[in-house]
């Protein structure tokens, strides 16, 4: 899978090209959904840390 910018000054972004493949968009799905939670998780513990 390669990166790519939609426009000048963006973030780096996933090209899709086959968005009829469902194995590949059901990987992408689930490493962004992980990602999420991860990305939570490290939020919640740094606010409960600072009470």
């Amino acid at each position: 899978m390669c990166e790519s910018k939609p426009y000048d000054g963006a973030k780096p972004m996933y090209l899709v090209d086959d968005i009829d493949n469902r194995d590949i968009l059901k990987v992408i799905i689930i490493n962004t959904c992980n990602s999420l939670l991860i990305k939570k998780e490290n939020k919640s513990k740094f606010i409960k840390g600072s009470d």
